[in-house]
């Protein structure tokens, strides 16, 4: 009801509802009709912490104190990094005295930068509360949720039975965030999310040293591919150091010369003839020696610098292919994250524009892992890369969940069979029959069909006698620096396919009906 034009206070409330936080306040004390009282407390629990704050100051009513807003995140409603810590220290203190078992969980969405990016910051914001509510239905009463800033979010998890409920909930986190998020403009995004967790005591006592751990496990998750999670155990801090370590060499890499591009030649099965050439980018650190990329491209991903790499392999591959290759195609891979990327079709445009390459002799490699992610985005990306004239293939088929259907909606031009049905197709018959399978839907789908990894000559002489359209391995040649590169086929190899073909002549033959004489 106010105050009286006297200064005497009348039995009021002010309440504020700040992204579901209610907050009422019953404040004895003097004021008058346009300001708040002198004096006052207010006191409330929410997410199960118990908050009381002086207002000595008085204030505007219609107005949060400014208390409230240092220890909240309006956006979310959810407690702040300065709460965090204040909760984490209450939690690590009652975990020591009652000899139970509390846990970090620690929060990190895997995309979010490309839907600022490619949304807008309206879209970003979007998805943070509808995160901060996905996480909130996922924790008990007692656990408390915070935003720690940007895209970071934790949960205090106390008095835990066992460490597999925490675990639980890491695996339900992934799963739930990983769903796709509708946006005010009609667009589904899928965000996904990263988890790290510590436990209270074994991995610590101390508030610092037990989210560094939970941190250390957040980036042992991300390197491990990302929306997934990771428990914190003995050896992962040194292991993250070392892949620290790593990533601060390789972010001087690129300008000090040390990555090359290798190219390794791809068959044509019916002519015998080189035709096209994959681009591999490879390290020679100039201590530790020659760098396996299995080593290298995931901390590349996982700091992003993978995204400078890759178009410094594309307009160096491209530069190759215009010089050395004469009509032969060159393909280049795109990793998720560069071809999420706003700015890659343009550095596309501009490998092609510098090299002066004909478009269709370059073919960009992504796996299925990129259309997971955002399968509209990939679809308009995809739109914007044929319009240019360049092909696409959709690399490492048959790994994947949904390829098949992948393979109608989208418009590849090459299937690449993964090495793991190559590598026991002269053996196995259901691996053959895989590949077989793999060549007739290619076929049907008017999409040329490469066989990867093919390192033997049974394997190449099984592929020889199915229709496949190029075939990729060890056996045609290994990846090689482009002045070095194969341009002719090894004779054994042009040997097996010109028996092939005459086996094949013999047995067309065979089966022919009779001509009839006379």
């Amino acid at each position: 009801r106010g105050w009286n034009r006297n200064g005497s206070p009348g039995e009021w409330k002010s309440r504020w509802t700040p992204q579901g936080v209610k907050i009422e306040m019953d404040p004895p004390g003097v004021g008058n009709q346009d300001a708040s009282p002198r004096g006052w407390k207010s006191r409330w629990i929410t997410q199960g912490v118990e908050i009381e704050m002086d207002h000595p100051g008085g204030g505007n009513r219609n107005k949060p104190p400014t208390g409230w807003i240092s220890k909240w995140t309006l956006l979310t409603g959810l407690p702040n990094r300065a709460l965090f810590n204040d909760r984490l220290g209450v939690m690590i203190d009652k975990t020591v005295a009652e000899d139970s078992l509390s846990a970090v969980v620690l929060i990190d969405l895997d995309r979010f930068k490309d839907v600022n990016d490619l949304h807008g910051h309206a879209a970003g914001d979007q998805v943070l509360k509808v995160t901060a509510e996905r996480i909130q239905k996922l924790v008990r009463s007692r656990d408390i949720v915070a935003r720690l800033g940007g895209d970071e979010f934790a949960i205090l998890q106390s008095k835990i039975d066992f460490a597999n409920q925490t675990e639980e909930l890491s695996m339900r986190l992934v799963e739930e965030l990983s769903r796709p998020i509708e946006l005010s403009g009609g667009q589904r995004v899928r965000v996904g999310a990263s988890v790290g967790v510590a436990f209270c005591p074994q991995d610590g006592i101390q508030s610092v040293g037990l989210v560094t751990r939970a941190d250390t496990a957040l980036y042992h998750a991300k390197n491990n591919g990302r929306s997934c999670y990771a428990m914190f155990e003995q050896g992962m801090d040194e292991h993250v150091r070392l892949r620290q370590l790593l990533e601060l060499d390789l972010s001087s890499a690129l300008d000090a010369e040390e990555l090359e591009v290798h190219y390794q030649p791809r068959l044509n099965m019916a002519t015998g003839e080189i035709v096209s050439y994959e681009a591999l980018v490879r390290w020679n650190h100039p201590t530790r020696g020659s760098v396996s990329p299995s080593e290298f491209i995931p901390v590349a991903e996982g700091c992003g610098l993978i995204v400078r790499i890759g178009e410094w392999v594309l307009h160096t591959a491209c530069q190759a292919a215009a010089r050395e290759m004469g009509t032969r195609s060159v393909s280049v891979n795109a990793s998720p994250l560069q071809f999420r990327d706003y700015n890659f079709v343009e550095a596309v445009k501009s490998a092609l524009k510098a090299s002066k390459l004909d478009p269709s002799r370059l073919e960009i490699e992504i796996t299925e892992s990129v259309l997971i992610a955002d399968d509209q985005r990939a679809l308009g990306v995809f739109k914007a890369l044929k319009s240019l004239g360049v092909k696409i293939a959709l690399d490492d088929f048959g790994t994947g969940y949904s390829s098949l259907g992948y393979l109608s909606r989208f418009p590849f031009d090459t299937i690449k069979i993964d090495r793991s049905f190559v590598q026991s197709i002269g053996w196995d018959e259901n691996s053959l029959s895989i590949v077989e399978t793999i060549i007739r839907l290619g076929r049907s789908l008017d999409m040329a069909v490469v066989a990867e990894g093919v390192e033997s000559l049974e394997e190449f002489s099984a592929l020889a006698r199915t229709d496949c359209d190029e075939i990729q391995g060890f056996l045609v040649g290994a990846a090689q620096p482009v002045e070095r590169i194969l341009y002719g086929a090894p004779d054994q190899i042009r040997s097996i396919l010109q028996t092939e073909k005459k086996l094949a002549s013999l047995r067309k033959l065979s089966t022919e009906p009779e001509r009839k004489v006379g």
